[in-house]
């Protein structure tokens, strides 16, 4: 089932807006979002989000009190607020240590979705890792965030939903 809502999201993305908006009257029929984890050896975690475009701005203006439309986007003039935003509903946990700092990298978008590029700095042995992702959990009760996590050439993914929103792995 997790493999089937992975591909059914990756497989979105093939789809030009154009090619299925006769499918889609206004929102998308599904709420899911993907974190794609890479650890890179002595240095830390390369982390890439990608959201729908409208469930990231709808949970962005409910959790952060403000209005962020995704198609101007200003880096600079936005960063931090989106970098409160990914901290409030996304920690990486080392050895159980939460790790504080994090580093908007970039971003870019598409018709339907953004995504969000950050480093989570980190030169501790790796015994554990624990991800938390709360991401639109409180606004939508059917979210999904899918999450591949990819360390020394593992690759394991996991679905995470209302009632599942952490796992450990233990190295």
């Amino acid at each position: 089932m997790q493999l089937q809502i992975l591909l059914l999201f990756l497989n979105l993305s093939f789809f030009s807006s154009s090619n299925i908006s006769f499918f889609l009257v206004e929102k998308h029929p599904v709420h899911i979002s993907l974190t794609n984890i890479e650890y890179i050896e002595k240095k830390g975690f390369l982390v890439t989000f990608k959201f729908f475009k409208d469930d990231f701005e709808q949970n962005f203006l409910t959790e952060m009190q403000t209005r962020l439309l995704v198609d101007k986007l200003n880096p600079d003039k936005d960063k931090s607020l989106i970098t409160r935003y990914i901290k409030k509903n996304f920690q990486i946990l080392i050895n159980e240590k939460k790790i504080e700092k994090s580093t908007f990298k970039d971003y870019k978008t598409n018709n339907e979705a953004i995504w969000l590029n950050y480093f989570f700095p980190t030169k501790s042995k790796l015994k554990s890792v624990q991800i938390n992702n709360y991401f639109l959990i409180k606004q939508y009760r059917d979210q999904k965030n899918l999450v591949i996590l990819e360390i020394k050439g593992l690759q394991k993914a996991y679905s995470l939903d209302y009632n599942t929103k952490t796992f450990i792995l233990k190295l």
